[in-house]
């Protein structure tokens, strides 16, 4: 009977052990992904290229030619993004985009081993947004060639700055002063009379420029988690699985050893 428990504990310290190495081993990463902003400063209204670089390969064998990601942006902040905004870099195919949940895909004709742009997103900034502050990010990022592997994902923080403008004086303004060249009121100087004072030639106009600024900081960075069919399996779900694999085997071995004293009772 002893033999029989040793047996069953041995069994689940192995699946254990294994499972914990799984793992670990999932949550090593062979690259990892940069976002580069093509401006410094962003304003509302404007139009910003990000590209997606893959960096720092490494346990990748002779390189990777296939890449996979989600795209998680403020639809806050940016209008819609669709797969004319994302343009293919260095002989990567154009990317596949699922505006649904924000997948990418993309592959190339020949393995790579060093750091790449793959491809470009443009992205609009809306006009009316009142956020203040914003995150992009390539989530969950993959790469293959006959193996799979696991990256690192990128992030970007961009300052959404209000637009500046400066009004310019109305010319038509009928507030702006001018002076008035038949006022009656304005002495004319007496070309016969050489006591008589010329008047003064000086104009005096009022010119204002206001410049209002209006900035806004309600910081709403809401990103688009929305995730569909092809859902990459979580590790923790992978982990639950192999618990509940524990339990089964454990109260099998339980049910093997109360039917096992039975039959030597029997006896």
């Amino acid at each position: 009977m002893k033999k029989i428990i040793s047996i069953i504990i041995i069994n689940v310290l192995i699946i254990f052990s294994l499972s914990l190495n799984s793992y670990a081993a999932q949550t090593e990463t062979n690259f990892r992904i940069e976002l580069i902003s093509n401006k410094t400063t962003v304003t509302k209204g404007d139009t910003v290229e990000i590209s997606v670089k893959i960096k720092n390969l490494t346990g990748v064998g002779e390189g990777i030619n296939a890449f996979l990601g989600t795209f998680k942006y403020d639809t806050n902040v940016f209008e819609k993004v669709t797969k004319s905004d994302m343009k293919s870099q260095n002989g990567w195919d154009a990317p596949e985009y699922n505006e649904e949940n924000g997948k990418i895909i993309t592959c190339k004709g020949e393995y790579i081993t060093n750091d790449e742009i793959i491809f470009t997103i443009d992205l609009k900034v809306k006009e009316n947004t009142s956020v203040k502050n914003t995150t992009l990010q390539i989530d969950e990022p993959e790469a293959a060639n006959d193996n799979d592997y696991v990256g690192k994902a990128g992030t970007l923080n961009l300052e959404i700055l209000e637009k500046t403008d400066t009004e310019k004086p109305d010319e038509e303004n009928p507030d702006t002063e001018k002076p008035d060249e038949e006022d009656p009121d304005t002495e004319k100087p007496d070309e016969e009379n050489p006591d008589t004072e010329k008047p003064s030639t000086n104009s005096s106009s009022n010119n204002n420029q206001n410049n209002n600024s209006n900035s806004g900081k309600n910081e709403n960075t809401n990103i688009d988690n929305t995730t569909a069919g092809q859902k990459i399996p979580q590790t923790g779900e992978k982990l639950s699985f192999t618990i509940v694999g524990l339990i089964v085997l454990i109260t099998i071995g339980i049910i093997s050893y109360i039917l096992y004293r039975k039959n030597n009772i029997a006896k």
